[in-house]
């Protein structure tokens, strides 16, 4: 810009750019934090339905033996 003789818009283009990048990065962040937000809730669902699964099979486990204790 400066050697097209444009100089005057070199500190206001400066200032639009710092400004953003500041904005980018921080969507970048926010992007960052809602993603690990999101997993983290996910792998919780995941423990969840697997907590459920070992209580199924217990209350199975536990049938089976008192009908075996019937008989």
């Amino acid at each position: 810009m400066e050697e097209m003789e444009f100089q005057r818009f070199v500190a206001p283009l400066k200032e639009s750019l710092e400004v953003y990048r500041r904005e980018q990065k921080g969507k970048k962040e926010a992007r960052k934090d809602k993603d690990k937000k999101a997993d983290s809730e996910e792998q919780d669902k995941s423990r969840e339905e697997e907590n459920d699964d070992d209580d199924e099979r217990m209350e199975e486990e536990e049938q089976n033996d008192e009908e075996e204790e019937f008989y």
